[in-house]
């Protein structure tokens, strides 16, 4: 997901700053050193609702 939210113009702070954490965190996340274990639900959870997010923006307008 991380991965994604970068590919999408997102950088490592801008994440961290919506996901409430730390930069070095989300870098952690990226590279696979978090996640092996049950990280926490709030990440997961700010991870998704960015992706979410992105999904709406690239969806075009009814009517359009």
């Amino acid at each position: 997901m991380v991965h994604r939210l970068i590919a999408a113009g997102r950088t490592q702070r801008m994440i961290a700053d919506r996901l409430g954490c730390s930069q070095p965190t989300v870098s952690d996340i990226a590279n696979g050193k978090i996640g092996k274990k049950r990280p926490a639900y709030s990440l997961v959870k700010g991870l998704v609702d960015l992706i979410a997010e992105l999904d709406d923006a690239a969806q075009p307008e009814e009517g359009n």
